[in-house]
């Protein structure tokens, strides 16, 4: 994508450059409940909005009007809003400015982040691949994996590395809760407290979000069992220890420098407007919020293909549905909870907020948490599979693989050619660093390896096979020949 077209990019890397040169937070500027810190960043950070200012909230402008990034190693006065933020991510995203200082740097740094989300998604696909049988689970995976996920992270905003995180966090602890709550092997906890350690020390809220998730896995769990394993456990005594310990340094220091003071965005409120007025307008927003969660790609100006919504609205709504016929009580009341919390939670976030910065809240700060609505579906669901689910399954990847790809393919139109102009990539003034035609074979080639990993191909022999170990080796003795080898 453009340079600094990533929600909040700009302030992100100044911050990013300023940290690692030991400005850890920069100088306040006067104002209570300003976000602003001033800071000193080598110019080719300090002028880099002028790289989008001619296409920026503009979509049917495409990026070609662009003048370019200043470049300049002399040193500037910059402010950010971003630097009141935990110092973790931006520790590792800024060290590339200390060695490179070119129009290519913010690409670089964006290298860096996407390292970081990959690293994540990884672990929780090697966890799924290790650890679980639960095939449905993969769906659920992909399903959390929007293309907001997956363009945030892309892009040098924490955002992304939070959502990752708690994609991995989801996706391991419903495999520790499921299917090895009595006796995890150790691994798969330092999978599970690991992914929860990068995801407490990354945003402002991300403490608050973690707080719920364990909180969500500790009930499917049961409280007993969960006690137990704390008890029971020095494994789990320290790494809790660990966690607990940097949430509470990360929680400190998102009190002490006022991390979650804002920049006013978003619909305005009203001088005068009721309570019960800002809430009703903030319950209005939902509609974009889950747009956002899915596809709102930019500054909150590239929106997706409404196909794409549709799809992973119904692919949602096919896994909840699998999950109601599992009819396992305590954990439809966990996904029910969840569910609410994610429609619910920033209801009263925006009513604290909105005098002074008005509705500011947008749809991804939820997808770490929202995440959680299909993992969890697809980690419930697999108790009703029967030997339908193998192509229940192929039709979600496909499904969700059709509307990833549309979501690819308008992004590089609007940037190209504008939202409104012909799709014609080819004949574009603009075209992404390595060409239009390998930036999407790049795209087909890497979700198509996605969905090989994640067992979109399984052939129907396995799948039987599958299900023949789960029912035991009497059942597969019974069937005969190759089922009682495999359960042997």
């Amino acid at each position: 994508m453009p340079l600094y077209t990533g929600p909040d990019e700009q302030s992100q890397a100044t911050h990013a450059a300023a940290l690692v040169r030991g400005q850890l937070i920069g100088t306040p500027t006067p104002g209570y409940e300003n976000p602003f810190t001033i800071v000193s960043v080598p110019g080719t950070f300090g002028d880099g909005m002028n790289e989008i200012h001619c296409f920026q909230w503009n979509p049917v402008v495409p990026a070609s009007c662009a003048a370019g990034v200043k470049l300049s190693d002399k040193t500037v006065v910059a402010s950010t809003y971003s630097g009141r933020y935990p110092p973790t991510y931006y520790a590792i995203t800024g060290l590339v400015t200390l060695v490179d200082q070119s129009a290519g740097t913010l690409r670089y740094m964006r290298l860096v982040s996407a390292l970081m989300s990959s690293a994540l998604l990884g672990l929780a696909i090697m966890v799924m691949l290790t650890w679980s049988r639960n095939r449905l689970l993969r769906v659920g995976f992909l399903c959390a994996l929007t293309p907001t996920a997956v363009y945030l992270g892309g892009m040098v905003n924490p955002n992304g590395l939070e959502i990752a995180a708690g994609i991995c966090l989801w996706c391991t602890g419903t495999v520790l809760v499921f299917e090895h709550g009595d006796d995890p092997p150790r691994g798969l906890l330092l999978c599970v407290f690991g992914s929860a350690a990068v995801f407490a020390t990354t945003r402002g809220i991300s403490p608050l979000l973690v707080f719920l998730i364990l909180v969500a896995l500790v009930a499917l769990l049961g409280f007993r069992r969960a006690w137990r394993l704390l008890r029971e456990r020095r494994d789990v005594q320290l790494l809790a220890a660990v966690l607990f310990a940097l949430s509470a340094v990360t929680v400190a220091w998102i009190l002490l420098t006022h991390t979650l003071w804002l920049v006013p965005a978003g619909p305005p409120v009203a001088a005068h407007a009721s309570d019960l007025h800002i809430v009703g307008q903030a319950f209005d927003q939902t509609r974009v919020w889950y747009e956002q969660m899915v596809g709102v790609l930019g500054w909150d100006e590239v929106y997706v293909p409404s196909w794409t919504y549709r799809i992973w609205a119904a692919v949602v709504i096919i896994l909840v549905a699998l999950a109601i016929r599992s009819g396992r009580a305590r954990g439809l009341v966990v996904l029910g909870s969840l569910v609410a919390v994610v429609v619910l939670l920033p209801i009263p976030i925006t009513l604290v907020n909105a005098r002074t910065v008005d509705i500011v809240w947008q749809g991804r700060y939820m997808l770490p948490l929202s995440a959680g609505v299909p993992i969890l579906a697809s980690a419930l669901g697999n108790r009703s599979s029967d030997g339908s689910t193998l192509w229940i399954r192929l039709a979600l990847f496909l499904a969700l693989a059709l509307a990833s790809l549309l979501a690819f393919l308008e992004t590089l139109r609007r940037y190209a050619v504008g939202n409104q102009g012909p799709f014609d990539l080819i004949g574009a003034r603009w075209h992404p660093v390595e060409g239009w035609a390998l930036a999407l074979l790049w795209y087909l080639v890497a979700y198509g390896l996605l969905l090989v990993v994640l067992g979109a191909l399984e052939s129907p022999r396995r799948q039987r096979a599958t299900q023949a170990v789960r029912r035991g080796p009497a059942h597969a003795r019974r069937r005969g020949g190759r089922l009682g080898a495999v359960s042997t």
